[in-house]
């Protein structure tokens, strides 16, 4: 089941690559940021809804926010990190969410970019689901 954005396409940043889609089930809800993984390389944020649609019956608002292009360097895909979660943090009350509950969230190098997240900007807790491809040999 996918779920339906709230606001969709969000740009938090200068370049097209700088967008988010937000989920917010009711107003004050505590957010979950969830970079999608890919290697920054494949899928893409409209790739994930289903982590809405899995949190937003329980009261959760949920961001799915784009990696970087695979244009960009390896810098260059981490550094916008904070500007995704400090974007949230300013404007997310308007959008219904409560900005000072914020938990960060990832897969595969989403889970890598959301554990540099949690080190670099302050939330509530972080999720880092990675997959290592040496231990799966």
């Amino acid at each position: 089941m996918r779920a339906q954005p709230h606001q969709r396409d969000l740009r938090y940043g200068p370049s097209a690559d700088e967008t988010l889609d937000l989920f917010v089930p009711h107003q004050g809800a505590p957010l979950v940021v969830f970079f999608h993984g890919g290697y920054w390389r494949r899928l893409h944020k409209d790739d994930m809804t289903y982590v809405a649609a899995g949190l937003q019956p329980h009261g959760v608002a949920v961001a799915v926010v784009t990696t970087a292009s695979p244009r960009h360097g390896s810098s260059r895909r981490s550094s916008p990190r904070r500007g995704r979660v400090g974007w949230l943090r300013r404007h997310g009350a308007g959008y219904g969410v409560d900005a000072q509950r914020i938990v960060v969230a990832g897969h595969s190098a989403g889970g890598h970019l959301a554990a540099m997240c949690a080190v670099d900007a302050p939330v509530t807790a972080v999720a880092s689901l990675t997959a290592c491809t040496i231990c799966a040999r």
